[in-house]
């Protein structure tokens, strides 16, 4: 008995489907690759280097909080430079702030949402990986 499914005008075989999630998945790995690789890097934690958890260990929103200022600064500086077109006044000491405020937020969840993202998979899987022993029994 063969699975078929109907998308559109095209019939889905079984293997087409299995086909596709595993090219999704061997995507998504990539990716996953990818981010983890640019995160193990000392000089993208600079200058708080201190405050990456080991690798087994999850980016958690304690984390995020301590790096956010750090990172957010310069993108709400950022923001503020690019879309303050009024005359540099008092109003400057309000919205300056914010502008800060907002680029610490969009660190935040872009963060979150794409490195610690792929982190925290790696991390759940070296967590639940059983211990390698470095101490052989057959001899």
């Amino acid at each position: 008995m063969a699975i078929l499914v109907r998308v559109a005008d095209h019939v889905w075989g079984l293997d087409e489907i299995i086909a596709c999630y595993k090219n999704e998945a061997s995507v998504m790995e990539q990716i996953e690759h990818f981010m983890n690789w640019m995160t193990d890097m000392d000089w993208g934690w600079w200058p708080v280097v201190r405050l990456r958890p080991q690798k087994e260990r999850d980016i958690d929103n304690k984390v995020l909080l301590q790096i956010s200022p750090i990172y957010g600064t310069p993108a709400g500086l950022l923001l503020f430079f690019l879309f303050s077109g009024h005359p540099r006044t008092i109003f400057t000491l309000i919205i300056l702030p914010l502008a800060v405020l907002v680029g610490w937020g969009l660190f935040f969840i872009t963060y979150k949402s794409t490195f610690a993202y792929f982190w925290n998979r790696r991390a759940s899987r070296l967590r639940s990986a059983p211990a390698v022993s470095d101490s052989n029994p057959s001899h």
